[in-house]
């Protein structure tokens, strides 16, 4: 068996798999072959034959080479450093952006919750408003009595009592108050 039959067979290669360049160089080696077969005795055609093989080795072992992936370089000390220098100021930044992120959602949601109260808050004015006005139109002399207030604010009410726009007082010596704007 010849040198590079065996290299093909350690690689688990066949011929069919070479290029078309190491087959024609193969089978250029048919005739030395034929000629020593002849004459195996004749050192001028051993000499051939192995110097051929020997050429077809080594361009087998090229080609299987240049077919692998590069081996990967060895990181140096200063390499290594640098890339755990970014890897930590990568994950330093994305945590100050999603703290910074955290934030702002903190800082939006308490003023959409501080814009609620505001709305809920003058909406709950407003419908006061009304309905004390309503009273007080409906009484032909714009007052309103001290009870229905109770019930309308939810508490008792002070002797100036501003609602919205809308300001009362009380009477003096009565249970009633007054629309004074």
């Amino acid at each position: 068996m010849l040198n590079y039959e065996q290299l093909l067979k350690d690689e688990s290669k066949s011929k069919a798999d070479l290029p078309k360049e190491i087959k024609q160089k193969i089978n250029g080696m048919n005739l030395p072959l034929s000629n020593l077969a002849k004459d195996p005795d004749n050192k001028s055609r051993q000499e051939t034959v192995t110097r051929l093989d020997v050429a077809i080795c080594d361009l087998i072992q090229s080609w299987i080479e240049a077919d692998l992936p590069d081996a990967p370089q060895a990181e140096t000390a200063e390499e290594k450093q640098a890339r755990e220098k970014a890897e930590a100021d990568a994950q330093k930044q994305k945590a100050d952006d999603e703290a910074k992120a955290d934030a702002e959602k903190e800082k939006a949601d308490a003023e959409k919750a501080k814009s609620d109260a505001e709305l809920a808050e003058s909406n709950r004015v407003t419908a006061m408003q009304n309905e004390i006005v309503t009273i007080l139109n409906a009484s032909g002399s714009r007052t309103i009595e001290k009870a229905s207030l109770t019930n309308i604010l939810g508490r008792g009410p002070a002797d100036k009592e501003t609602i919205g726009t809308l300001r009362l007082a009380k009477i003096y010596l009565t249970t009633r108050y007054k629309a004074i704007s």
